[in-house]
């Protein structure tokens, strides 16, 4: 009963420290669904730390105190033991907690996590040691074998010191049709933090799958990959 109590008391805190949005809700399951790459991408991308972590204790936040919640989601205390750091630019301790949303199951009741194994992607969080703040509320994946494989190139892309930067907008997008039916060339042009100029082409033709490609300035070659 003390413990649970002290998780009840510590879920607000940490709600702030976390930074779980106010007016922003919960995305799609991201426990259960196989992630595509570009679901990995989008969360390592803005995630300082990347844990793998085996799930100790939890405890359901009341509604009126999870402000951001998404109809049929419950918001959840988790405290974790830390089992390997995939990211991580200083050492995150042996126990950890963080709040994360889920889909509720059938019945309305709350996923049972105890002891799994799950990645988290995760910020500096800015309150007590231990205490994570996902990149997003549902910024957690049931680890496996497979999910590993799949994100350690991701996290190693990412790192690397040519690695592309971000982008942050579409400047121009603009498609031209070609002679015969299903044949077009679409180029989009966008912009990045730091001044540099990207485009990416896709081409389409009749039979054909459509081929991509992508240039770091304003010069697009079809022969690109």
């Amino acid at each position: 009963m003390e413990t649970m109590r002290k998780l009840w008391v510590a879920a607000p805190a940490l709600a702030l420290a976390s930074g779980l949005p106010m007016t922003a809700s919960a995305q799609p399951d991201a426990v259960s669904a196989a992630p595509t790459y570009a679901d990995l991408a989008d969360l390592a991308d803005p995630a300082e730390a990347v844990v793998r972590v085996k799930i100790r204790k939890q405890a359901e936040v009341e509604p009126e105190r999870s402000p951001g919640l998404a109809p049929g989601h419950v918001r959840l205390y988790i405290e974790a033991t830390t089992v390997s750091l995939l990211k991580a630019p200083a050492p995150i301790g042996e126990s950890v907690r963080y709040l994360v949303d889920l889909p509720r199951l059938a019945g309305g009741k709350a996923p049972k996590l105890k002891k799994q194994e799950v990645v988290v992607f995760t910020r500096r969080s800015g309150g007590r040691p231990g205490e994570l703040a996902l990149v997003r509320p549902d910024a957690q994946l049931a680890w496996t074998p497979e999910l590993d494989l799949q994100l350690r190139p991701i996290l190693a892309d990412l790192a690397r010191p040519d690695a592309p930067p971000p982008i942050t907008k579409v400047r121009e997008a603009l498609s031209v049709a070609g002679n015969l039916v299903g044949e077009s060339e679409t180029q989009f042009f966008l912009a990045t933090g730091q001044g540099e100029l990207v485009s990416i082409s896709v081409v389409r033709r009749p039979a054909m799958p459509p081929v991509w490609g992508v240039a770091w300035d304003e010069i697009v070659d079809q022969a690109a990959s």
